[in-house]
């Protein structure tokens, strides 16, 4: 099958990367209210109501506590909030997964040929075209994109206690329950994340030297990451494409 390369690579500089920019755009516009706005309300309660108090019987610890209560009204609470950084990394993997498959529907695939998944649009650039993806310098941010966006997704579980399950061929199972792989359980992608990134697993400070389950991380537990951390994924993607591009038609070929 001949494909146009040029004709992809001015997709994803016109139509890809766009896309990823108001993506970002948006999240950090309207849906991540800013640290610096709830410092700014934070001292603002704390001016405006301090006179309030009674300095003879209240404490000024007591009017801090109330000011900081008042900011984080103000948008919702830190936990949701973290939820909501963590929710974008989702969103994010996902839509360049999406970005990824079209490319492969509109532009990779044979007749009745399907893909539902980056690792086969990965697969097929590499059998096809002698295209690695693994080979551009994006590509080891990509993968903690995809981590974190599955660690996100499906929590950390635990492997079960198998007391008196019967274990066959790296499954378990017992009476009345389905067999389980252990290799797909969902505490995998959390735990190569940790060992890729384990400053995400700490709220503010170095790695844990015991680190917490993962268990809420779309309620902000257990995942950490940070608009830092975020906006340089989103960096990644962006430049994922650019590459992608010049790989598939450099020179503008």
């Amino acid at each position: 099958m001949q494909v146009n390369w040029h004709r992809w690579k001015v997709h994803f500089s016109s139509s890809f990367i766009p896309e990823i920019d108001h993506y970002r755009s948006v999240w950090a516009g309207r849906f991540l209210p800013s640290v610096e706005e709830a410092d700014r309300i934070y001292e603002e309660a704390r001016e405006r109501h301090s006179g309030t108090f009674n300095t003879e019987y209240s404490r000024g610890d007591e009017i801090e506590q109330w000011a900081h209560d008042k900011a984080l009204d103000f948008y919702c609470l830190h936990g949701l909030r973290q939820g909501m950084l963590n929710l974008y990394a989702v969103g994010l993997y996902h839509l360049l997964e999406q970005q990824a498959l079209l490319f492969f529907r509109e532009g990779l695939a044979s007749v009745d040929e399907l893909a539902w998944t980056f690792g086969h649009v990965k697969t097929k650039l590499a059998y096809d075209h002698h295209v690695y993806l693994e080979k551009l310098s994006s590509w080891p941010k990509i993968q903690d994109l995809r981590l974190l966006a599955n660690c996100v997704k499906h929590a950390e579980a635990r492997r079960p206690k198998l007391g008196k399950a019967m274990v066959t061929g790296g499954k378990w199972y017992q009476p009345g329950r389905k067999l389980i792989n252990f290799d797909k359980l969902p505490e995998e992608a959390c735990k190569s994340l940790r060992n890729r990134r384990p400053e995400w697993f700490t709220p503010g400070g170095p790695p844990l030297l015991a680190p917490r389950l993962v268990s809420q991380p779309m309620y902000g537990d257990g995942i950490h990451v940070d608009e830092a951390a975020l906006w340089d994924l989103t960096g990644a993607a962006k430049v994922f494409w650019a590459e992608l591009g010049e790989v598939l038609a450099p020179d503008g070929r």
